[in-house]
């Protein structure tokens, strides 16, 4: 699956992958490697509709902690508004 829109999206089996991964991502943070390369070259647009800094802030820094680059979009000051 390439884009996610909605959790009904995903099988047990799939959030179980989901959790293995996370699992995996601590581990090796515990580890100290503090950054990864398993988005190097991808983009992740992240786009908001509620006010959130802590929720927009938490998204950015995990998209850049797996070496993504990372574009947030506010429903406030976009077209959506």
């Amino acid at each position: 699956m390439k884009d996610l829109y909605s959790i009904n999206q995903l099988t047990k089996e799939d959030i179980q992958k989901i959790f293995e991964k996370a699992r995996e991502y601590k581990e090796r943070f515990n580890r100290g490697e503090k950054k990864f390369n398993d988005l190097k070259g991808y983009s992740a647009l992240l786009v908001f509709f509620e006010n959130s800094t802590r929720t927009r802030t938490s998204f950015e820094l995990a998209g850049k902690i797996l070496g993504a680059d990372t574009i947030n979009i506010t429903a406030s000051s976009s077209s959506v508004k």
